[in-house]
């Protein structure tokens, strides 16, 4: 049940809103200079590891917080094999991404006030 919880911005959905979004500037050299703009998106719940992941999708965020270990895993994983080059990965959990340097360049933490801690990070890493 808890694989049910990926969500992912993809590009050209039917169920689409478009926007222009500012630059992301960061000061990491695998991330220096993020640029989101006019991007077509949707929210999709699906079964994580069952989803097709549409071949031209920039970025997943995968809200793996509570999931168990092996659930986090395989979808590290899934998308190492299903994502573009050059797509972002935002997700909460560390390990998996930081494991397959072949897969992922070296992420970021991006500081996020929540509900439960004023200071939570979400990790994000870019398919290689």
């Amino acid at each position: 049940a808890s694989r049910r919880l990926l969500k992912a911005l993809i590009p050209n959905s039917l169920k689409s809103t478009s926007r222009e979004l500012p630059a992301i500037s960061t000061p990491r050299a695998n991330f220096s200079s993020v640029h989101l703009f006019n991007i077509i998106s949707a929210f999709v719940e699906s079964d994580a590891l069952e989803w097709p992941v549409p071949s031209n999708t920039a970025l997943v965020y995968v809200d793996d917080t509570a999931w168990d270990s092996e659930t986090v895993q395989a979808v590290a994983e899934k998308l190492a094999y299903e994502l573009p080059r050059g797509a972002l990965v935002m997700h909460n959990v560390l390990g998996p991404y930081e494991a397959m340097p072949d897969k992922y360049a070296e992420g970021m933490a991006v500081p996020v006030r929540t509900s439960w801690d004023p200071s939570h990070h979400i990790f994000v890493h870019r398919r290689i």
